[in-house]
């Protein structure tokens, strides 16, 4: 049945690729209107949308950001997958403001790898929005790819294999300044097991202890248990509606990242993720100063 499903799922699962570096665009409030002998409507003209803040603003404040963190993000140690940083800045929260999204390896746990979002506003400058562990290699391995829809929600897919395995999507929400100050455990898994409720689809097997040969499995959407057919044709519909790959984890060798390890993704062409190393990002942000 799961093979079954599988040749399913990834026919009906299309493969593609984002725009560029942050695929951002700004007005800058100065360009001369072309001339015209047409008479000009004020009620049909179309209003002109100015940017929420100046790009400078948030430029100088992400690049003190990026400088304050460079040990973090120009490590040459793949065996996280990082490689020279993953850094991506782009509106992710619908605000119209830029956000600065960049995985990272915590000194609090080196085998795990953390998404930190920040945001921007000329009141507050730039705080954090999102901080989670979201992928841990002890004991074990996983994967992961974060993305937008095509109705622009911002959504982490993530994997998990060892003993037992897991998988799930969740939609990643803007916290609080006050909730991320307060997180007290630096191993806090936000995409696991035990936020399983919180997912928008999740799968999970593990042995049957009272028979090795068998596997214990369970499938659930936003929280509810459904069969394993329907986790499938709802997984295709899921990646049906990916637009821009932001992250995703590639391994340094074959049969270990995301479209080698996991089902769902084995057969999908690869997306190509938007992700910016260090110095592409630094460059990125000091055009716009």
């Amino acid at each position: 049945m799961l093979a079954l499903m599988l040749v399913f799922l990834l026919a009906a699962c299309g493969g593609g690729s984002g725009p560029g570096l942050g695929d951002l665009t700004e007005y800058s409030g100065n360009e001369a209107p072309e001339e015209s002998n047409e008479e000009i409507n004020e009620e049909s003209a179309p209003a002109i949308e100015t940017p929420a803040v100046e790009s400078a603003s948030y430029a100088e404040a992400y690049l003190d950001i990026l400088t304050e963190n460079s040990a973090l993000l120009t490590s040459d140690d793949e065996y996280m997958f990082l490689g020279d940083g993953q850094i991506v800045i782009t509106d992710v929260f619908g605000d119209g403001v830029p956000e600065l999204l960049y995985m990272y390896i915590s000194k609090d746990n080196e085998y795990g790898t953390r998404l930190k979002i920040m945001t921007y506003s000329e009141a507050e400058g730039a705080e954090p929005a999102f901080d989670f562990l979201i992928n841990v290699m002890a004991g074990g391995g996983g994967n992961y790819c974060v993305y937008l829809t095509r109705s622009g929600d911002l959504i982490a897919y993530v994997s998990m294999f060892g003993e037992g395995t897991y998988n799930g999507f969740w939609p990643i929400e803007p916290m609080s300044p006050e909730d991320i100050f307060y997180l007290y455990d630096p191993y806090n898994l936000h995409f696991n097991y035990d936020n399983k409720t919180d997912a928008l689809l999740y799968y999970e097997a593990y042995p049957d202890y009272e028979n090795f040969d068998e596997l214990v499995m369970f499938f659930m959407k936003d929280g509810v248990e459904i069969s394993e057919d329907e986790y499938y044709i709802r997984a295709a519909e899921i990646m049906g509606d990916i637009d821009r790959v932001l992250f995703h984890s590639l391994a340094p060798s074959i049969d270990y990242g995301l479209y080698d390890r996991d089902a769902l993704w084995r057969d999908v062409t690869p997306f190509e993720a938007e992700s910016m190393t260090y110095a592409e990002a630094v460059s990125w942000l000091e055009a716009r100063l």
